[in-house]
């Protein structure tokens, strides 16, 4: 098994761990996951991608992988319009974590559904 697969299923295992059992993970493809919180208030959500943000950069630091770890969060007070924009607006979070220097995370609420 490479190393790369050998990431990508200690990812799989950590985040099976540290969700409860209502929690979805699934890969998108690639290294980009996306997790869905059902039920969880803004705080609450917050905590538990700081949680898994600090539980995969420990896996990374125990294997001394030579990556990094940067996760976009948002919470909807209101039903999103669809799964598609959950997914972008979660990915440009994300991507204002890499762009501030990786290994990050940042949570947003979103307000409104439009």
């Amino acid at each position: 098994m490479g190393a790369g697969d050998k990431l990508l299923m200690e990812v799989g295992q950590n985040l099976q761990d540290n969700l409860r059992s209502m929690d979805v993970a699934a890969r998108l493809g690639g290294d980009e996951f996306a997790i869905l919180f059902p039920q969880i208030g803004s705080a609450d959500g917050r905590s538990a991608v700081e949680k898994i943000h600090g539980k995969l950069m420990e896996c990374v630091r125990r294997h001394a992988w030579p990556v990094s770890v940067s996760m976009g969060a948002v919470s909807f007070l209101e039903s999103p319009v669809s799964v598609e924009e959950m997914l972008n607006k979660a990915d440009a979070q994300m991507y204002r974590v890499k762009k501030s220097g990786k290994a990050g995370w940042i949570f947003d609420v979103n307000i409104s559904a439009v």
